[in-house]
């Protein structure tokens, strides 16, 4: 057997790198690269190397102008025991019993969303792992999670994206927001069916809108001092809230501005007939302004009272 020492890379480059990445992916026509495939087809460096210049695999595809998500057809083909292999690897590399999903995205031989759809949250694979799991119990209730994509969904203006939430949007990590439900898919699923016609809340959280049959027992007092009957309460839930800001395509109904088009945009939901005034929380008394057109409203409904 011959023995030799591995060749030298302290003063590779980081063009060297990305090069012979580059070289290989069209070797192998994919526009999706493994390191394991990498390295099969003839890959000149090691992981250490690509992780010492990069951080991590992800970022070197990223740099090498190549995809960075592994495609379904190939997701298929990893066997989740090699995932298993690696996040021990890296638990071992840092002295730890536990790993998060950032540092394994850092320093993980394999896509994010390629674990995800082997082990559908991360939990599971730090039990396969026989890692620890402390500390993984959900922070978050199911409101906090929906008004946090009520947030999101809110600014953007659209669906928001697993890439939004990994360039920091949310205040609550990709991570947590998944594991809550499994997935950042089946979160968006259960969000949508909380907000839709079709859920089933808990009680606490019931839709403020009533059938015309029931009243429910809320009272204002009027000017006058008398009691007048609410079928609804003042407060605007999420539901509602969520429903009106779709239906006004996350726009101010009165000016068109927009938190997608300018960021220091606020948008408020509003009652068009004030709810002091016989306005019922209702979709249909349910309008989206910013909050320079809602404080105007305002100082021209104070204007028209006192004069």
């Amino acid at each position: 057997m011959e023995f030799q020492l591995s060749e030298y890379r302290q003063g590779v480059t980081g063009d060297e790198l990305t090069e012979d990445v580059r070289k290989i992916a069209k070797l192998v026509g994919n526009k999706y690269l493994s390191y394991q495939r990498y390295r099969k087809a003839g890959g000149r460096y090691g992981d250490h190397t690509f992780r010492r210049r990069f951080g991590s695999w992800t970022k070197v595809l990223a740099v090498s102008g190549l995809e960075q998500v592994k495609p379904r057809s190939e997701m298929k083909k990893v066997d989740p025991d090699n995932i298993i292999s690696d996040v021990k690897r890296i638990a071992a590399e840092l002295n730890s019993c536990i790993v998060t999903s950032k540092q394994y995205e850092a320093l993980g031989a394999y896509a994010f969303p390629t674990v995800i759809e082997k082990f559908g949250i991360w939990k599971n694979l730090l039990e396969n792992a026989g890692l620890s799991v402390t500390g993984f119990i959900a922070k978050y209730s199911d409101i906090e999670v929906f008004t946090e994509i009520e947030r999101i969904w809110t600014v953007l203006g659209r669906q928001p994206t697993t890439t939004d939430l990994k360039r920091g949007i949310s205040r609550i990590s990709l991570e947590a927001l998944s594991r809550r439900f499994g997935g950042w898919r089946n979160t968006l699923v259960a969000f949508l069916e909380y907000v839709s016609d079709g859920s089933s809340p808990n009680q606490d959280d019931l839709d403020n809108v009533a059938s015309e049959e029931s009243v429910i027992p809320y009272t204002e007092v009027d000017a006058a001092g008398e009691n007048r009957k609410k079928r609804t309460p003042r407060n605007i839930n999420l539901r509602l809230r969520f429903r009106t800001l779709q239906l006004d395509a996350f726009k101010c109904r009165a000016c068109g501005a927009s938190p997608a088009k300018n960021p220091e945009t606020e948008l408020h939901v509003d009652h068009i007939v004030p709810w002091s005034k016989g306005g019922e929380t209702e979709l249909d008394n349910l309008q989206t302004l910013c909050s320079k057109c809602n404080l105007g409203k305002s100082n021209l409904h104070n204007l028209t009272h006192t004069t």
